[in-house]
């Protein structure tokens, strides 16, 4: 009997095109993202310390019932505020986000990183291009966005027209144990 295959890769190829990685400049520098975001820049999020801040995102943005909070309804200074009031989660925070920008730049960029001495408007700014690059927002990378809408128009087109678009890889809210 002979086996199947199912070649993931030849149907990723399919669906995004051979993708390169994605060249950033960033304080005279140049940094490379890989083409595809990779699932472990997610980890630091989802290893139980931040329960508290993705409570209070869920508590801001909503649950995901698929009613899509806009943007620019959510209050971020309320979100700030309450990070504020718990110190620990501050760090707690911050410690996360930077390994999550280790994982995505690699050992040898984020030495390189690390020694320019970035400000957080590098942080930032690289955040955001990341973001825009993978196709990723933070309520998806939280499991907040309905993967099933009811129809209705979308706030933005969920690709550009006649250009290739990177996929991002899903959130591991579904996979926590």
């Amino acid at each position: 009997m002979a086996s199947r295959v199912i070649d993931l890769d030849a149907a990723r190829r399919e669906a995004e095109g051979e993708a390169d990685p994605i060249k950033v400049i960033l304080m005279r520098k140049e940094w490379e993202l890989p083409a595809e975001l990779p699932a472990a820049v997610l980890d630091p999020l989802f290893d139980g310390e931040l329960d508290d801040l993705i409570a209070l995102l869920v508590d801001l943005l909503g649950e995901g019932d698929g009613n899509g909070v806009n943007k620019d309804d959510v209050d971020f200074s309320a979100l700030v505020r309450r990070i504020a009031a718990k110190p620990q989660l501050v760090s707690t925070t911050l410690r996360a986000l930077r390994s999550c920008y280790e994982q995505l730049l690699g050992p040898e960029q984020w030495q390189r990183w690390n020694e320019a001495r970035p400000g957080l408007k590098s942080y930032l700014l690289l955040g955001k291009t990341a973001v825009a690059e993978y196709g990723v927002s933070l309520g998806e990378a939280l499991g907040l966005s309905s993967s099933s809408g009811d129809g209705g128009k979308t706030s933005k087109p969920t690709s550009p027209a006649a250009t290739s678009t990177r996929g991002g890889s899903g959130s591991r809210r579904g996979t926590r144990s």
